[in-house]
């Protein structure tokens, strides 16, 4: 398991537009459009002095809410490294990505308002076709609170720049991924499930996606917003970085998205604040009523009471006793988060356009609150669980990865093994992405994590878990896997096999070498021609391998953009080859009874020859679990 995982505050009323200059001391240029609370306003500067200057953070955009109001609205840093260009609040546009799942949601609760179209409503209603590929029904919420049980897709998730994309129920019926899960069993993040949301939008309201989302941001008063970005001033958009190895800022190129409605939009500080106000005022521009936020901010999936789970279209976070509903959102090197207390009316938005540092938003969210005065909750104690410790312990995989997907490898570094730890649990991470979490019971099925404040629920299927939910950043499902799937094995193997596949191109020469050492060079040269063949044989198989892990691995490197759009046909052609590769094997392996009784190698060679047949029949079935062959799905 390949993957996972902020917000803003405020000063002094200027009017909207006019600047003020940053603090001598602050890092970052900054430009501010609202500013009613100091407080809030020194927040966000110390943080921005602080942590995102750590994090190497270009610019950013921050926005916070009090009481229904904006009370600090504002740009720090450089929309554009290279040219110097300053982050605006009012112009300049940073993509938003999944945050723009919310316009989705808010779309489909008006149709709901309007009675046309129930939550409870399948997908066969609106999409049949679509729906008759399900293994399970699912319902309007089950997509809304992504318990649809489908699994992730990677490869047809962005699209070539001229491509003409079809209508939304085509691309989710083209794009179909497979069910890995009965709805409503767990929490597993999907964008294909908001892809499937956005084409029921357009079939219930009659109306395309665009025309509607586009009506229902300008309600809001939205206008520097779009979905399209050729509605868009293109001198206004930010550019977004990442950091390579050497810790410098690569320049991330704009990507098209296949499923437009998940993750295309691109917003101003201005809008995303009057947003913020919105949800925390109950979206009554937006047109909806109160029975209809409050159904919005309703606890829609839990998958344990004492566990946070998600509304509609947002996801709960427990700031330290205070229930906050959040999105996020990541595509290229911008990262943002929304995240909003219906209770207190209160809340913070932040996007950034590149940072080195993939806690930032968590970051940012204990800031925020320190800032609320929020006191750090005592830790539940400990309490004896509902089975043995024994059995809470496995391999298991952070489940959001292709499991039927040739992206599928994607999935190996999120293992996280849980054994027993005196009298709790042991979480480890094999990939070395964290260190080791202490987790302590404290009933029922649930266990707590002091560093980092986390609880989990286990869930079991009869005496054995199935897998263990939990909210850390974002809600998570970890699935069970057997430990022939995990780290511990499938690294092994595959050196084993690359390994093997090398020292064998060398086998020639050590060869050679080895009978000019002991003066029989000339029996060398005189070998039976079968002898000789079956030799060539298994260097050539050898050759094979390693040639096609070297073809795959330029394709992949070359070609990773291509590979998102849709697996390009040279690959998909190099992902045949393994059944010739198995070939080779199979031919070589017929020949080890020949080769042990009437062969005149001596029992090394045997042996070796005899290894690198293992080698290969192992690499072929890594290849066939992790779906690196063809036919390659989409």
């Amino acid at each position: 398991m390949r993957s996972v995982l902020c917000s803003a505050l405020f000063c002094l009323l200027l009017a909207p537009g006019l600047s003020v200059q940053a603090q001598a001391t602050l890092s970052y240029a900054k430009k501010v459009s609202i500013q009613t609370d100091s407080k809030a306003g020194d927040f966000v500067d110390s943080f921005m002095n602080g942590t995102a200057t750590e994090a190497h953070v270009p610019g950013a955009l921050v926005a916070v809410v009090e009481n229904g109001k904006i009370v600090y609205l504002a740009a720090y840093g450089e929309a554009d490294v290279e040219q110097g260009r300053p982050v605006d609040p009012q112009k300049t546009l940073f993509r938003i990505g999944s945050v723009s799942k919310n316009f989705v949601i808010l779309g489909i609760l008006k149709l709901w308002q309007d009675g046309r179209l129930s939550l409870d409503d399948t997908v066969e209603k609106y999409l049949p076709e679509l729906s008759a590929k399900f293994e399970h029904p699912v319902t309007i919420q089950q997509l809304a609170t992504h318990t649809g049980g489908f699994d992730e897709r990677l490869v047809g998730l962005a699209a070539a720049p001229e491509e003409t994309l079809p209508d939304l129920s085509t691309i989710a019926l083209d794009q179909y991924p497979g069910q890995i899960a009965p709805p409503g069993s767990y929490y597993n993040y999907s964008n294909y499930g908001y892809l499937v949301l956005a084409a029921i939008l357009e079939k219930a309201s009659g109306s395309d996606f665009l025309s509607y989302e586009k009506s229902l941001m300008s309600e809001m008063g939205l206008s520097g917003s779009s979905f399209q970005l050729s509605d868009l001033e293109s001198a206004q958009l930010a550019r977004s970085y990442v950091f390579g190895p050497d810790g410098g800022r690569v320049l991330m190129p704009t990507m098209r998205l296949r499923y437009y409605p998940v993750g295309s939009v691109y917003a101003t500080a201005t809008d995303m604040g009057r947003y913020l106000e919105e949800l925390c005022n109950g979206l009554g521009r937006a047109g909806l009523q109160r029975q209809t936020y409050s159904r919005l901010i309703k606890t829609a999936y839990r998958p344990d009471p004492e566990v946070p789970g998600s509304a509609l279209g947002f996801y709960e976070r427990d700031l330290r006793g205070l229930r906050m509903l959040e999105h996020g959102g990541d595509w290229e090197g911008f990262s943002t988060l929304v995240s909003f207390s219906p209770e207190t009316r209160s809340g913070i938005f932040i996007s950034t356009n590149g940072t080195s540092d993939p806690l930032l938003r968590e970051k940012f969210m204990q800031s925020y609150a320190d800032f609320l005065g929020l006191s750090k909750e005592a830790e539940p104690s400990s309490a004896k669980p509902a089975h043995s410790l024994d059995q809470y312990t496995g391999h298991f995989r952070y489940a959001r990865y292709e499991h039927n997907g040739p992206l599928k490898m994607g999935g190996l570094p999120l293992q996280v093994d849980v054994s027993v730890d005196g009298d709790g649990l042991l979480a480890t991470f094999p990939a070395e992405q964290s260190k080791p979490i202490h987790l302590i019971p404290v009933g029922g099925d649930r266990f707590h994590a002091l560093d980092p404040s986390v609880t989990v629920v286990f869930q079991f299927d009869g005496d054995s878990v199935r897998g263990i939910s939990g909210t850390y950043l974002v809600p998570f499902y970890l699935e069970r896997i057997s430990a022939f799937e995990g780290m511990g094995v499938v690294i092994p193997l595959a050196a084993f096999s690359v390994l093997s596949f090398l020292s064998c191109l060398f086998l020639p020469v050590a060869r050679r070498i080895a009978y000019k050492i002991r003066g029989r060079e000339e029996e060398l040269l005189n070998l039976p021609e079968d002898e000789r063949k079956t030799f060539r044989l298994l260097i050539a198989t050898a050759w094979a391998h390693v040639l096609f892990l070297i073809g795959t691995q330029l394709h992949m490197g070359i070609l990773q953009q291509h590979i998102i759009e849709g697996i390009p046909r040279s690959m998909e052609a190099l992902l045949y080859l393994p059944y010739g590769l198995l070939a080779l094997t199979v031919v070589l392996a017929l020949r080890i009874p020949r080769m042990f009784n009437s062969f005149g190698w001596g029992t090394p060679l045997k042996v070796y020859y005899s290894i690198v047949v293992i080698a290969g029949v192992v690499f072929f079935q890594l290849l066939w679990y992790w779906n690196i062959v063809a036919p390659v799905r989409g």
